[in-house]
């Protein structure tokens, strides 16, 4: 199913979303290492599997950028530049917060994550998500669907990956 229409160059990205969600939960995407940094895991492992999500799509003008050539937006006059940006003929659509949560400064980490998230739902993108890779094994069910219950008011969907203790995948959360 291709979510462009030749005729008309209409372009939905709640459709672009919902494609996103339901397919990358399905890749088995392999644990950062501890010595990777956010910026070199969004650019070589996510962004391949989401360009390759889209490759139709991406052959009539949908336009995915990493965070080497993000798209920038001001908001109270700063900068904001998400991690992957998908855009369609210049129109910013989804913005993509991706947050490597650690032991170490993770509350701050995703504080700013929501923040950064909300922003871009705010001014720059017609929807915004916040992909969270968390290392911990175990996280409170209510907590996440707390978090996602409220993010998703704002426009913001979250789709959240922890460490699994079998295997070097990520494990999907719903």
């Amino acid at each position: 199913m291709t979510y462009l229409d030749n005729q008309k160059n209409d372009f939905n990205s709640y459709k672009v979303l919902k494609k996103l969600i339901s397919t990358i939960q399905k890749i088995e995407l392999i644990k950062p290492e501890n010595v990777v940094k956010e910026i070199a895991y969004t650019k070589y492992t996510l962004l391949p599997h989401i360009k390759e999500i889209f490759t139709e799509e991406i052959k009539k003008g949908l336009i995915i950028r990493g965070p080497i050539n993000p798209l920038k937006g001001k908001f109270f006059d700063g900068d904001y530049l998400s991690d992957i940006s998908i855009s369609f003929k210049r129109k910013p659509l989804i913005g993509i917060e991706v947050k490597l949560l650690k032991s170490e400064g993770r509350h701050q980490s995703l504080s700013t994550a929501i923040g950064q998230t909300v922003i871009y739902s705010l001014k720059q993108y017609e929807r915004a998500i916040l992909l969270i890779i968390d290392e911990k094994l175990n996280i409170d069910k209510d907590e996440l669907t707390m978090l996602r219950k409220s993010l998703y008011k704002n426009n913001v969907t979250l789709i959240y990956f922890n460490f699994s203790k079998n295997d070097n995948q990520l494990r999907f959360m719903d």
